[in-house]
């Protein structure tokens, strides 16, 4: 292997930000190319939907009550300026079962539509 050789990291880090795939970095980049043309605004990475779960179980022998906050991280959070729409992004390789169940979550919770981006344009 060659001492020149880039890592895996460093062919998926943009603006000193490491992120999980080629495809999420250059999605970044092509979404800051919108921000700075004007098209969207507000761009956030990484925004957290957390919620909080209390449960009480039917058997009284247990403890009285279960609580338990989970969190989504989506990749992405912006505004479009021609609609003033909010968007929130996942870019998706793989749509795993731990996903596909937070992305039901979260979307009841919030009342909002995760739209995936499984390529860039």
């Amino acid at each position: 292997m060659s001492k020149f050789r880039t890592s895996s990291k460093d062919q998926r880090t943009a603006d000193g930000i490491v992120f999980h795939s080629k495809l999420e970095m250059n999605r970044y980049l092509f979404l800051k190319e919108l921000e700075r043309a004007g098209a969207i605004t507000d761009l956030v990475i990484q925004p957290r939907f957390a919620w909080h779960v209390t449960c009480q179980p039917e058997d009284t022998s247990m403890e009285a009550e279960y609580h338990a906050t989970e969190s989504y991280y989506a990749d992405f959070r912006y505004t479009i300026v021609q609609n003033n729409e909010d968007v929130i992004e996942d870019v998706k390789g793989v749509r795993t079962s731990t996903y596909k169940r937070k992305k039901k979550i979260v979307e009841a919770l919030f009342g909002i539509k995760i739209t995936e981006v499984t390529q860039v344009i």
